[in-house]
Formats: C-alpha cells, sequence, structure tokens
C-alpha cells in the first residue's frame, strides 16, 4: 500500500553507518538549524560496525585516517576493533546532536529529480510494514551550495561525505 505524505527537508542521508553519522555532524556543525533526517533500514546506527560482530573484526585502515577530522581518534589502536568503531560512530552522534535525526526502520527506495521544481522527490518504506510513503521532498539547501553526493560506504563514503560540504 502506498500513502502520499510530504516532508520537506534540507536534507536527506541514506544510512547511519560512519559516512552518514559524518555526514549529519558535518551538516550539524556548518549549516545548524537546518532540516535533515538519516534513514536508517535497521533497528541501530553504525553500518558495518553494528552489523558484522563476529570475533576479531577490526578496520584494516587507521583510525587517525578515517576518523573524523572534527573528533580526532584517541583509541590506543590505530588499527581499531568493531566494537571501538561503534563506539567512536555513537559517541559523534550523540556529542553533535544527530541521533535524534535518524529515523530507523526506513529505507529509501526511490528519488526523482525535478529540475522545474528544484526538487528532490523520496519514496521511502518502512521495513516492518513494507508501506511505501512518497513525496518526501527535499529541496537544496541553498541554490548558491555546492552540490554533491557520496556514492560508496565506509571508507569512500565518508571521504566522499567530507567534500559535499564546504569546509567539512
Amino acid at each position: 500500500m502506498t500513502t502520499a505524505t510530504r516532508e520537506h527537508l534540507d536534507l536527506l542521508v541514506v544510512g547511519a553507518g560512519i559516512s552518514g553519522i559524518g555526514m549529519g555532524c558535518h551538516f550539524e556543525r556548518e549549516l545548524p538549524g537546518r532540516s535533515y533526517a538519516i534513514l536508517e533500514s535497521r533497528p541501530a546506527l553504525g553500518g558495518t560496525w553494528d552489523l558484522f560482530r563476529y570475533p576479531g573484526i577490526r578496520s584494516d585502515s587507521d583510525l587517525h585516517t578515517l576518523g573524523y577530522a572534527f573528533k580526532p581518534w584517541t583509541g590506543d589502536l590505530a588499527i581499531a576493533d568493531g566494537q571501538s568503531i561503534l563506539d567512536y560512530i555513537t559517541e559523534a552522534a550523540e556529542e553533535n546532536g544527530v541521533a535524534e535525526h535518524i529515523r530507523y526502520g526506513l529505507r529509501a527506495v526511490k528519488a526523482a529529480w525535478s529540475s522545474e521544481e528544484a526538487l528532490w522527490t523520496v519514496e521511502v518504506e518502512e521495513v516492518a510494514t513494507g508501506e511505501v510513503h512518497g513525496d518526501r521532498a527535499l529541496q537544496p539547501v541553498e541554490r548558491h551550495a555546492r552540490h554533491g553526493g557520496s556514492a560508496g560506504s565506509g571508507a569512500a563514503g565518508h571521504r566522499h561525505a567530507r567534500a559535499a560540504l564546504p569546509h567539512a
């Protein structure tokens, strides 16, 4: 069943992993007061670091370069274990007011750009019910703002997310 609801946001981030949380933190810091949401299909933030919990999981990149510029890694090990990375991401979300913008159990299923309206329309599915909500509308932050996006996940997505906002 599809229902039409309309919500205007300045930014919509898909995924609450290291990249999505980083994007939310930068958005909070660079453009405070603007509206945004982070869609996360799972019931928890952290992406890879929450999903995979097998013994010995750790990063293959050092956290001094993979970590957030606004929150330097202070852990004892540069190549950190999964739980330490998850704790780091969670702290960043909580310290920067991002956690309250995460909408769990929602998945973006379709996005369409309207040049005429200068507007993205995103269809969002409730994972638990399969119900799709249309017309979640996203307006550009500013007409003269740099436009950017993030394709990729983990380290790749995080590096792209840093470039999507000025001075990030």
